[in-house]
C-alpha cells in the first residue's frame, strides 16, 4: 500500500537490530487517517472472506486492529502479554518474540472469545 510506504520512507526509522520504528503515526501517536485507510485496504482485500474477529496483540496493535475491524463489522480481541485478575484460566496461548523489547512474552487470549470458525 503506497499510503503506507509513504509514512514509513517519511516518518519511520530503522533502529539497530533492524527494528522499524514508527511512532510518529502507529504506537505512541497514531494517525488515525492513515490507519483507517490501511483498514479499508485489508477489508478490500479480505471482503470475500468471512471475517467474525479481528485478533492482534497488545498493545500497538490495537489502533488498526479496530479501525479494520469497523469496516468488517465485527469485534477485535486482543492477546494480553501477562496473566491478569481478571482473565479466565482457560485460555489459549503462545509465545511470541518482540523485536522492539529483545524478549520473548508469552501471550494468552481467553478460550471465551475464541471459538471454533
Amino acid at each position: 500500500m503506497e499510503l503506507l510506504e509513504r509514512a514509513i520512507l517519511e516518518n519511520g526509522r530503522v533502529l539497530p537490530g533492524d527494528v522499524l520504528k514508527v511512532d510518529g503515526f502507529l504506537n505512541h501517536q497514531i494517525d488515525v487517517q492513515l490507519l483507517s485507510k490501511m483498514g479499508k485496504f485489508v477489508y478490500e482485500r479480505f471482503s470475500d472472506c468471512k471475517v467474525d474477529k479481528i485478533l492482534t496483540v497488545e498493545a500497538s496493535g490495537i489502533a488498526f486492529a479496530c479501525l479494520t475491524a469497523q469496516f468488517f463489522c465485527c469485534p477485535v480481541v486482543y492477546a494480553k502479554k501477562s496473566r491478569t485478575s481478571n482473565l479466565s484460566k482457560d485460555c489459549y496461548s503462545s509465545t511470541v518474540r518482540s523485536y522492539t523489547h529483545n524478549n520473548v512474552n508469552d501471550i494468552l487470549v481467553s478460550k471465551n472469545h475464541l471459538k471454533a470458525g
